[in-house]
């Protein structure tokens, strides 16, 4: 298993970007764009817009992890940049003639009398991380769990001073300001959720690894492998979500309830693998379908809170931060 300080760095990873990306970039804009605030038919617009990603993510887990554990990581590295390269031009050359204009260009452009400002404020910012690199390397104080420890501070006072620098803009109405406080309670479930779900990234695979027999279906699977089922469980759960989202309309689940669904299947996934740990001997391994089960209960909590989690970002986002 992962120290515990490892697991602190992946945590705190998770609050900068979703702090400091509190209101998704353009996409959400995009899809949030299609409906009006009110429409009941928008968390079964996020969930159709999920499966998309999913279906993008579901075979480079089994290819990339096949090709770095057979012949390199270097090669699964530059495999999966390859992949994104050839995504990036497909982007380029299609954006204009496929998006929307709240596609395109930002809600609240930077206006050109406030570039110097920014540019400023960037210049401090870098000029302080060297200071502080420079300093830490002469005083032999530039190891990893310094590094971990930077980052954990910085996990907590980034979102902090990204919430306090909207509530106090002079951009945002009263209106915003309560939806503003209101999304903080649904931030912190956000942490809590990704933080628990991302150690299927780094800690199942070392399970699978160390603890787990890989022959599944006749084949032996590969320890990072088994990433590759969160996106196939995502795919086959969107379109029954999103049907069930909109057959309800109004009667839906409301948005509290799905991020507390979302919480109880992260926890409950983890407590399933308790099972085989603590009922196999000392050494032996138990069967990967362990893996997959608690991979297939986790992903039942992410297609019910991520979704709706962007969709409810989209309605109580500010408009000048909207992108």
């Amino acid at each position: 298993m992962l120290p515990l300080r490892f697991v602190g760095l992946y945590v705190s990873i998770v609050i900068i970007v979703l702090g400091t990306g509190f209101l998704k970039p353009n996409i959400s804009d995009m899809i949030g764009g299609l409906y009006s605030k009110d429409d009941t038919r928008r968390d079964a617009g996020f969930n159709i817009y999920y499966m998309g990603i999913n279906l993008g993510s579901l075979l480079a887990p089994f290819i990339v992890g096949w090709v770095g554990q057979t012949y390199s990581y270097h090669a699964g590295f530059a495999l999966s940049t390859i992949g994104m390269i050839f995504g990036l031009i497909q982007y380029s050359m299609g954006k204009r003639k496929y998006l929307a204009k709240d596609g395109l260009e930002p809600s609240d452009p930077i206006k050109p009398e406030e570039k110097t400002k920014v540019i400023k404020q960037v210049s401090w910012v870098i000029a302080l991380v060297v200071i502080v690199l420079v300093g830490m390397q002469l005083t032999h104080l530039l190891n990893i769990n310094n590094i971990i420890f930077i980052i954990t501070i910085l996990g907590i006072l980034l979102p902090a001073a990204y919430f306090f620098n909207i509530l106090r803009s002079p951009k945002i109405t009263s209106k915003d300001r309560h939806n503003v406080l209101a999304y903080i309670v649904i931030f912190i479930a956000s942490v809590l959720f990704w933080s628990i779900y991302e150690q299927t990234m780094t800690i199942f695979p070392l399970v699978a690894q160390q603890m787990t027999d890989l022959l599944l279906f006749g084949f032996h699977i590969k320890p990072s492998q088994f990433t590759g089922f969160n996106a196939l469980f995502v795919l086959i759960y969107s379109p029954v979500v999103a049907a069930a989202w909109t057959k309800l309309g109004k009667h839906q689940p409301s948005s509290t309830t799905k991020f507390t669904v979302g919480l109880l299947a992260s926890a409950c996934s983890f407590l399933v693998l308790l099972i085989p740990i603590n009922t196999h001997v000392a050494g032996a391994k138990f069967s990967g379908w362990w893996l997959i089960l608690s991979l297939a209960i986790i992903e039942v909590g992410e297609v019910f809170l991520s979704p709706s989690g962007l969709s409810l970002t989209n309605k109580l986002a500010p408009k000048a931060f909207a992108a």
